[in-house]
């Protein structure tokens, strides 16, 4: 639709009872005004039309009527029936000659669910109302009644009021019907009488905001009801000769929040109804049509949709009208442009009743992915599908650069596109070129002109004004004019700068005139791989550069140095990948790198790169582009659609064909973020806009429901409803059961899915495709199934369906079945009790005779065990199964400092000082009731005094019977044997001029790595490391400084490894060594490097030195993977030799062996 100022007719209706003939041509004078108005039309946002048709299960494809009832279910009036609808499955309804209780017909004209939840169906034969509780249809008819008057079971429009009475209009006549007396009171049009209806045949019916109820005729205009008296007020105009003859057929009558009204009409388009002084104003951008239906929808805009003219959108905030139409070459546009019925369902999923094309969904645009592709807009068309680039210049124009057609302008406010060919046969860049017009980037200068980057043609400068394009010629750019074949990625510094790339492995800077600055990876410093991707600048002096198969260059633009970085499988820190695809650097300053197996981000603390993990699980982990909305989200685009990262939360979202994405294709790179908040992507089919002030995601809040009921294979009916029943009870031998549910979230119920869990149980399992949960040959009892969805969006509903199954058991599984068994067991047990008490007393008479003599024996063995405890230099103590403590000696309570009384009744491992110790005790306790337990030595700390280290033996003591009846524990004090020990040992290992480890101490941890490198097949690394002219700094400083210096030497040497398994040693003089397990020879060197610039840096003052003013070192790096072959000696001598070099190199250096050979 384009702008345009038309003028506006106001009809104004004056009605005025008793008016004298004197001032009728005052009347009709005043009738027509004319005014010119401006009302702009907007080129509408493309809406990716989602289509239900009657291949999917749909009656038929003309659906008259839409509704929801309060479970969520949508409801579809047609030709052919009546829907109900579940996202999946429909339940269709229709007339049934033999049943009374069926729907009247099949021919569905309107619907209607009120606040009882009460369905009403208008059909061409009658009322019918439908029973939510017995899904039973009731016969309204009003044949007895009205018999005289033919159509008045043609049903029309229905309408509930806010007093909750339902209103009907018939072909003949107006029905009210109240639930308080269940009576319908009518009426019909009296040719005598001028307060009744003008027209007993009823297009619509409303109710203001007042209360009045408006009801419009077919053919003859408006009328007001007037509660009251009950009569009613025609509005419509008059006819003579000073009126031009209007035929006045009011289709649908609606008015907004705004208290505006709004008519619609048979063959005049659209009215504003001024309703205080009767005034009708044309709507200029639809008229002389046929307005079906108006509704508004939640944000408080109008959907209209029309006879032939498709569907219409009004922007109340900017009072703007925008259309929709069919468009046969394009799929997901409005199936046809006769529009019957519009809903917006309770989770802003717009349907759309047409008719012969089914049913159509779709959710307002302005707050989706909005799509963009040829034949998709009214006017002119994208002229290319595949978009290779995409730019908003500083006035909001975007422009498109294609794969085929060169450069497409496009004005948001217009809609329009203009394209422009810059590549033909004249201008060729040689004579064998292609023809291409291949647009890889777009960037605008300074002076608004755009900077194009292409195939074949490279750098073009292309002015909006004149519309002419601008080429780089051999004159002017000798010698590097071959650097301009390609230019696929163009970036602005701060300075004013353009840089592009290209694929012959260079980086070109240009100046705000576009001439040359530099050109990048010539000469000895080149990237890493010449097809090169994508660049962004790090900082001020780092530009990163992306390849298509060799990983990532980091660029100092004043040296020309390059840095290079790849994917190492053994390494996490590097790249998940050699294809680099984009390139981010965010408003926070960190840099984000799009590969072809995931998302990067750089980590500058450790110079490597840290993998998203978030997004491993969405279907592609190619990411293709990259950009930064304004609440710092990442927006990234993938062959698999669009995903949304949250890096604060580490939370992602994907966005496919459901959302309204251009395609599952995106093109590497094309994608822009404008400053007013827009993002732009390209792709395969088109491009796609997404407005982040309007974006939101779908809500999430669809109810489950039970659809349909099998027990053992047959359906199940109850007293109520399926999608009511929420507890089934089943006797024994009806134990199979099949649960059908729905998510009731229609944006993609193909996406959707359910998951279900029972009882207590944590775990969530998903259902299958049929989302049909079976239960099969259950056990008798209860279950508790919770069922909860997730829409096409993976956002999960907070609604979830609570179920109960009860299954009675058997008779013999009854509690009264088994008492009666459990009286009889016990009178069998009873009798057989009293034959065995007798023969049992006997036997214990003689029993104790025994125990009596036992007991004196063990008395006298317990007493002299006792005193040898008592005397004994152990620590000992005793204690049940149970683990409580039943005594200490002296010598336990004099290690421990306490009483026993005090520990006696607690137990045992609670004599530990720290929860570490306490855990250790446990332990042990645990393996006792196994074996005994000999000479473990254990440092302990305990609740009082020192630590003490003890060697324990833990002795079962058993019954006769075997069975275990206490444990003793041993203890020997062997703390200050121990710590002479220890003393030793550190002593023999420890240089002890540096504190540090002394060459003993290295070759027994060389031996150990050597062995575990040798099993592992590891890399093992070993830097030999020589202060450089030392003898001459004790010359000049005296050995006491000498030692100094090797002790300051020896903690920086140190203070550099961090893993456990790594070794700083003294190898003798000032000579050190480092040992470096599981480094590969390109870590080795660097170590090394570290090493040579922590002492440099120390700033030790060496006056002596040739090579520098302060003190230095040498560093030879050796590397090998130990073999059966390799000794050894030959890692060491090669380290050896590699310092031997590095001092005849001038010193202060490393050197690897490596690099020798």
């Amino acid at each position: 639709m384009q702008n345009k100022r038309c003028p506006a007719i106001v009809f104004t209706f004056f009605f005025r009872c008793g008016i004298a003939s004197r001032f009728k041509s005052l009347l009709y004078a005043l009738f027509l005004i004319t005014s010119t108005l401006s009302r702009a039309s907007s080129d509408p946002i493309p809406i990716a039309f989602r289509h239900l048709y009657s291949s999917d299960g749909l009656s038929h494809n003309s659906v008259r009527t839409l509704a929801q009832d309060r479970n969520g279910f949508i409801w579809m009036g047609t030709e052919e029936g009546l829907n109900r609808y579940d996202g999946i499955h429909f339940t269709i309804y229709k007339n049934s000659p033999h049943d009374p209780e069926s729907i009247s017909s099949s021919r569905i004209i309107n619907l209607l669910f009120d606040r009882k939840g009460y369905g009403w169906i208008a059909t061409d034969h009658g009322l019918n109302r439908w029973d939510p509780q017995t899904n039973r249809f009731t016969r309204l008819l009003f044949d007895a009644d009205y018999s005289d008057k033919p159509g008045v079971n043609f049903i029309l429009a229905l309408y509930e009021d806010s007093l909750g009475r339902i209103w009907v209009g018939t072909v003949n006549g107006l029905h009210v019907y109240s639930y308080e007396t269940e009576t319908f009171e009518s009426f019909f049009h009296d040719p005598d009488d001028p307060s009744t209806l003008s027209l007993s045949h009823i297009n619509d019916i409303f109710e203001d905001h007042e209360g009045t109820m408006w009801i419009a005729t077919h053919g003859k205009g408006i009328n007001r009801m007037n509660a009251d008296e009950k009569t009613f007020t025609r509005i419509m105009p008059e006819q003579d000769d000073l009126t031009p003859s209007i035929p006045w057929t009011p289709t649908c009558i609606f008015e907004d929040r705004k208290q505006r009204y709004w008519v619609g009409t048979w063959d005049k388009g659209l009215l504003r109804f001024d309703p205080n002084n009767v005034a009708f104003e044309p709507v200029d951008e639809i008229t002389n049509c046929n307005v079906r239906v108006i509704r508004e929808d939640r944000s408080g805009n109008l959907w209209v949709g029309t006879i032939g003219e498709g569907l219409f959108h009004y922007d109340s905030s900017a009072d703007e009208f925008s259309g929709y139409r069919h468009d046969p070459i394009v799929e997901s546009s409005l199936s046809s442009n006769r529009i019957y019925a519009i809903l917006q369902d309770q989770n802003d999923l717009f349907w759309i009743g047409v008719f012969g094309g089914g049913v159509n969904t779709f959710r307002d645009p302005k707050t989706q992915i909005q799509r963009y592709q040829p034949g998709l807009i009214s006017k002119t068309s994208l002229s290319d599908k595949s978009v290779m680039s995409i730019f908003e210049d500083s006035a909001g124009i975007v422009w498109i650069g294609t794969q085929e057609k060169g450069l497409d302008r496009y004005d948001p406010r217009t809609g329009e596109y203009k394209n422009y060919i810059y590549a033909t046969e004249e201008n060729k860049p040689h004579i064998d070129a292609v023809v291409v017009n291949y647009v890889y980037s777009l960037r605008q200068l300074d002076d608004g002109r755009l900077l194009v980057g292409t195939l074949g043609y490279g750098l073009v400068v292309f002015d909006p004004t004149t519309e002419e394009f601008t080429f780089f010629n051999e004159e002017e750019n000798l010698p590097y004019i071959g650097y301009f074949r390609t230019a696929k990625d163009i970036i602005r510094d701060d300075q004013g700068r353009y840089w592009t790339c290209n694929d012959d492995g260079h980086v070109i800077c240009l100046d705000s005139t576009i001439h040359i600055i530099r050109v990048y990876g010539e000469g000895a410093d080149l990237f890493s791989f010449p097809r090169l991707t994508a660049h962004e600048f790090n900082d001020d002096r780092h530009l990163w550069v992306g390849t298509e198969a060799e990983g990532i260059n980091l660029l100092d633009i004043e040296t020309g140095a390059i840095t290079s970085y790849s994917h190492n499988p053994h390494d996490p820190t590097s790249l998940s990948n050699n294809t680099v695809w984009d390139i981010l650097r965010d408003r926070q300053g960190r840099i984000w790198i799009g590969t072809n197996e995931g998302l990067n981000q750089y980590m500058p603390e450790t110079d490597g790169f840290q993998m998203v993990e978030a997004l491993q699980s969405f279907p592609s982990r190619a990411i293709l582009g990259i950009v930064e909305d304004p609440i710092g989200a990442l927006w990234l685009s993938t062959n698999r659609g669009l995903i949304r990262y949250h890096p604060r939360q580490n939370t992602a979202k994907w966005y496919g064909l459901h959302n309204g994405i251009q395609g599952y294709e995106y093109v590497p790179k094309s994608r822009y973020a404008s400053q007013n908040g827009k993002l732009y992507f390209g792709g395969q089919y088109g491009f796609n806009i997404i407005d982040t002030k309007t974006f939101k995601d779908y809500p999430a809040d669809a109810p489950v429901v039970l659809s349909e009921i099998h027990v053992n294979g047959e359906t199940y009916s109850g007293d109520r409803q399926v999608w009511d029943i929420d507890s089934i009870e089943l006797p024994y031998n009806k134990n199979n059961l099949d649960l059908l549910f729905s998510l009731l979230d229609y944006t993609d119920p193909s996406l959707n899915k359910l998951e279900y869990r029972i009882g207590e149980s944590q775990d969530w399992h998903t259902m299958n495709q049929t989302q049909k949960i079976l239960f099969a040959d259950l056990s008798p009892g209860v279950r508790n199934l919770q069922i909860r969805g997730t829409n096409a969006d993976g956002s999960l509903s907070p609604m979830i369906k609570e179920f109960t199954i009860s299954i009675l058991p058997p008779f013999w599984m009854t509690w009264w079945f088994r008492a009666l068994l459990v009286m009889a067991f016990l009178g069998a047990v009873f009798a057989f009790y009293k034959v065995r008490v007798w023969r049992i007393e006997k036997e214990n008479k003689r029993l104790e005779e025994e125990v009596a003599y036992r007991t004196a024996v063990l008395e006298l063995e317990r007493d002299h065990f006792q005193s040898t405890i008592q005397a004994s230099p152990l620590m000992i103590f005793g204690f049940t199964p149970d683990g409580i403590l039943t005594f200490l000696n002296p010598t336990a309570e004099t290690i421990l400092q306490t009483e026993s009384g005090k520990l006696v009744g607690e137990h045992w491992w609670k004599i530990a000082g720290n929860p570490t110790d306490l855990r250790e005790l446990e332990a042990i306790h645990e393996t006792i009731w196994r074996q005994n337990i000999h000479d473990l030595e254990l440092e302990l700390s305990f609740q009082r005094g020192e630590p003490r280290t003890l060697v324990w033996n833990f002795i079962q003591r058993k019954s006769k019977d075997g069975l275990l009846t206490d444990v003793l524990a041993f203890g020997n004090d062997v703390s200050e044997r121990k710590r002479m020990e220890d003393q030793l040992l550190r002593l023999s290992n420890e240089d002890g001029l540096t504190q540090i480890a002394n060459r003993r101490c290295f070759d027994q941890q060389l031996q150990k790595e050597w062995h575990r490198a040798l099993r592992d097949h590891l890399p093992l690394t070993i830097c030999m490391i020589d202060i450089d002219y030392f003898k001459r700094y004790n010359d000049t400083y005296g050995h006491l400084e000498g030692d100094c210096c090797l002790r300051q030497v020896a903690v920086n040497l140190q203070g550099q490894v961090k893993r456990p398994a790594d070794l700083v040693a003294r190898y003798g003089g000032e000579e050190f060594v480092a040992l470096l397990p599981n480094t590969d020879n390109q870590g080795g060197p660097l170590m090394a490097e570290h090493f040579r610039q922590h002492i440099e840096n120390l700033n030790i003052p060496h006056s002596d030195s040739p090579i520098a003013n302060r003190v230095t070192i040498s560093v030879g790096v050796a590397t090998t993977i130990p073999d059966k072959d390799a000794t050894i000696a030959s890692l060491l001598t090669m380290a050896d030799q590699a310092l031997y070099e590095a001092k005849e190199k001038g010193r202060n250096q490393v050197v690897d062996y490596a690099r020798i050979l």
